[in-house]
């Protein structure tokens, strides 16, 4: 039983690295394994995507990001920030640390959806 989970762990991983996310920066098109995106924030008018390399500024929308990422394990937990569920630590009822030590605050009006979302995604 435990080989068999280990196996399917190792087979979502190398199935997600195989999935990229595109974005433009400087008239520019990036492409970058969504395996490898921790979280996305906005920063005014830009999008910041930390990475497990570094970070990334560029022009997008939370929609635009969404849309791409969607269906291979991310969580919006506000209108600002989505994280990937593979690089959270701890997960709180308003708290949530990320590998990387940085902590980010859900909403109040996303707590529900975030914690049966990751839940699900647990199991």
């Amino acid at each position: 039983m435990k080989l068999k989970c280990v196996n399917v762990l190792q087979w979502h991983m190398e199935n997600v690295r195989k999935h990229k996310f595109y974005y433009r920066k400087s008239y520019q098109v990036y492409a970058v394994s969504v395996g490898r995106i921790i979280s996305f924030e906005t920063d005014k008018r830009y999008i910041l995507m930390t990475t497990t390399e570094g970070e990334e500024r560029f022009r997008a929308t939370m929609e635009q990001i969404e849309e791409q990422v969607r269906h291979h394990g991310f969580l919006k937990i506000n209108q600002a920030v989505i994280l990937n569920m593979e690089y959270i630590r701890q997960f709180h009822k308003d708290r949530i640390q990320m590998s990387n030590g940085k902590i980010y605050y859900t909403s109040r009006s996303y707590q529900k959806e975030a914690q049966r979302t990751y839940l699900k995604f647990m199991d």
